[in-house]
């Protein structure tokens, strides 16, 4: 990448960070009413120098701390067939080492479920129902690590929200 163009991609994510949107609106919250867990995938990271410091074992421990620290039932993914809906949540954490050990990186959790189309009764399988994502730059795995685990606490926010005990 030439170093103009790593520039305006830095600039750009410095104006983002800390970057965290999310569709946790109203209408995305309802989705996570009557959930009775949710079973978490992680997606292998990238094979690059970076990520290999950030298995996706890691990534998938510390989700499921954030999730238990909430109370949240996790389920496996085979357990995840049996409630409706099928409620998975998917991780997705990417890097690319800029300079020296500086890292721009994104982080993507999103619960994907069965929804059925109310205008023609067609199921529709792992639909997004609620997302978020974050964008950083950062030469520290932790603070990514804890980019994540703030993202899931999010996430947690919306289904104890919905699904008081």
């Amino acid at each position: 990448m030439k170093l103009g163009t790593m520039l305006v991609v830095v600039a750009v994510l410095v104006a983002l960070v800390p970057g965290v949107t999310s569709a946790g609106g109203a209408f995305d919250r309802e989705t996570l009413s009557g959930l009775k867990g949710v079973a978490v995938v992680v997606e292998p990271p990238v094979k690059t120098l970076e990520l290999q410091r950030l298995p996706a074992e890691t990534l998938q421990a510390d989700v499921e701390k954030r999730l238990r620290k909430s109370r949240i039932p996790i389920l496996t993914v085979e357990k995840a067939e049996d409630p409706p809906g099928k409620p998975c949540l998917y991780v997705t954490v990417n890097a690319k080492t800029t300079s020296g050990d500086t890292m721009v990186y994104s982080i993507d959790v999103a619960l994907k479920q069965e929804v059925r189309l109310t205008r023609n009764g067609i199921l529709l399988h792992g639909a997004t129902t609620w997302s978020t994502r974050t964008l950083g730059i950062s030469d520290d795995t932790n603070r990514i690590r804890n980019a994540l685990v703030s993202i899931v606490g999010s996430f947690c926010d919306d289904y104890e929200a919905t699904n008081p005990k």
